[in-house]
C-alpha cells in the first residue's frame, strides 16, 4: 500500500503537479467543494485561516491547500492519502480526476507555474 502522494511545485510527474487557476481564494475554493460533492465524497473541515480543506472518499482521504498569489491566480494542492491494499494506478485517477473536476469550475491556467 502507497504511503501518501503529495502534489507540489518541484513534482516530476505531471499529474503531482500544482495546478493553478485564474479566479480568488473563494471562489476555487467553493469550486473545490462543489466538485467533491459532486463526486460524491463528504469534505468534513473547512480551515480558511491556512487554506485547507479536508474530504473523505471511500478509499482515501484528501488535504486540499488552497493558495492565492495574486487576486486572480489561485492553487490548489493535495495531500492524498489512499486507504487501498493495492493501489494498481487507482490514486492517481482519482486524484486526476478531481483536478479535472474543480477545471470544469474555475479557469485552469497551468501547472506549476511558481517554482
Amino acid at each position: 500500500m502507497a504511503e501518501y502522494y503529495q502534489t507540489s511545485e518541484t513534482a516530476t510527474k505531471d499529474y503531482l503537479k500544482t495546478n493553478w487557476y485564474k479566479a480568488s481564494y473563494s471562489r476555487v475554493k467553493d469550486a473545490v467543494i462543489d466538485a467533491m460533492k459532486k463526486m460524491g465524497y463528504e469534505v468534513t473541515n473547512i480551515n480558511d485561516d491556512y487554506g485547507e480543506l479536508f474530504v473523505v472518499g471511500t478509499n482515501f482521504e484528501v488535504t486540499f491547500t488552497i493558495f492565492q498569489m495574486t487576486v486572480s491566480e489561485t492553487s490548489v494542492d493535495m495531500y492524498f492519502i489512499p486507504k487501498m491494499i493495492f493501489d494498481l494506478g487507482k490514486s492517481k485517477k482519482i486524484i486526476t480526476e478531481i483536478y479535472a473536476e474543480i477545471a470544469k469550475r474555475v479557469p485552469f491556467i497551468g501547472l506549476a507555474l511558481h517554482k
